[in-house]
């Protein structure tokens, strides 16, 4: 199951990034390469013959897939400069967010199979460890994303009701 909540969450913040992408020739560059990263995907399912078992080269792609749409929306952002005050949109706090846990779960998936394949339970705690310390701070930037996103309230117009 782990590796199609990976296949589902690389394709959804890809398309979420293709989302506001610039540009015709770069959103179609992203299409392809959700659509090549299914399609293997798919294959090296097919291969191992268990979606069940886990797969360090599928979460591998997808991690490599989401940092580079990281880095495409950042240098967008670099280049128009639509705010003054980056800390105020939430995407940029999404990105940052997508940066910190990709970037680092991704070595952690590069060696995920060597790892549980030793079975030195130390090194696997302290794996787990930094993966858990980066869950945890994938999800606050993704809170604090979140909360600059919800619409301001208008309270200047409301009347009160006794």
């Amino acid at each position: 199951m782990i590796n199609i909540f990976a296949v589902t969450e690389c394709v959804l913040i890809s398309l979420m990034y293709r989302k506001v992408f610039i540009g015709k020739v770069l959103k179609a560059f992203s299409l392809i390469a959700i659509s090549i990263f299914v399609l293997i995907a798919i294959a090296i399912f097919t291969e191992i013959l268990s979606i069940q078992k886990f797969n360090s080269t599928v979460n591998t792609i997808s991690c490599i897939l989401i940092i580079i749409g990281v880095f495409i929306y950042f240098y967008q952002l670099l280049q128009t400069l639509e705010s003054i005050k980056l800390s105020t949109l939430p995407l940029f706090w999404i990105s940052v967010a997508c940066l910190l846990y990709f970037s680092g779960t991704l070595f952690l998936f590069l060696y995920g199979e060597t790892i549980l394949f030793q079975k030195d339970a130390i090194l696997f705690k302290q794996l787990w460890i930094i993966y858990d310390i980066l869950l945890v701070v994938f999800r606050v930037l993704l809170a604090v994303g979140l909360w600059f996103s919800k619409p301001s309230l208008q309270l200047s117009n409301s009347k009160k009701v006794a």
